[in-house]
């Protein structure tokens, strides 16, 4: 099983992408896992912003079709997903995404962090077809988790284990349903 978090921040450095980094350091480290783990920071594949004119197929996504499940870590831009995110749902498409899991993770320096979350869940369940796990994870005052470098807080571990092993059932249940389903329908492009 493989799974993908998207650190979607425009900044370069972020705190999202450093709290990428320390989600899969703690995951790899303190759930029993049979699944490989990687980051995908979206700044880094520097997409042009999407028009109707831009080919896809001419820029990497950073997505392979095998992943089975995501994390997407979200910041907080003033109670929106930041535009990078949404630009790079238009370069990937819906066959990755496909009835597959997502775990999504709210990202504030302050105390916000969950508008973001609702936004992302109101557009890219339809189209995209990407399943949202009814669990999420905020992390409020960012800033102050990165400087220990660690996750130390038990409920915020309790918190990162359940969604973890929420998302690996997910996406065992999940791969029956798109084996038979089959391919995405090239007819039946979006969710209505």
């Amino acid at each position: 099983m493989k799974i993908k978090i998207v650190s979607s921040s425009q900044n370069k450095p972020s705190s999202s992408f450093e709290l990428s980094k320390l989600l899969k350091e703690y995951i790899e480290n303190n759930i029993d896992n049979n699944f490989e783990i990687g980051i995908l920071n979206l700044v880094d594949l520097g997409l042009p912003f999407w028009d109707f004119s831009a080919c896809s197929e001419q820029y990497s996504n950073g997505v392979e079709e095998e992943i089975d499940a995501f994390i997407f870590v979200v910041p907080d831009w003033n109670g929106m997903m930041p535009p990078i995110l949404k630009n790079w749902f238009y370069f990937v498409g819906s066959a990755q995404f496909y009835h597959k899991p997502v775990l999504l993770c709210g990202v504030s320096s302050g105390e916000g962090g969950h508008y973001p979350l609702v936004e992302l869940r109101a557009f890219a369940a339809k189209n995209f077809r990407m399943n949202f796990i009814p669990e999420n994870l905020i992390f409020k005052n960012v800033k102050e988790l990165l400087s220990t470098k660690t996750i130390k807080e038990n409920k915020l571990r309790e918190r990162i284990n359940h969604c973890t092993r929420t998302l690996v059932a997910y996406s065992k249940a999940l791969k029956s349903v798109r084996s038979e389903l089959g391919e995405p329908s090239s007819t039946i492009k979006y969710g209505i």
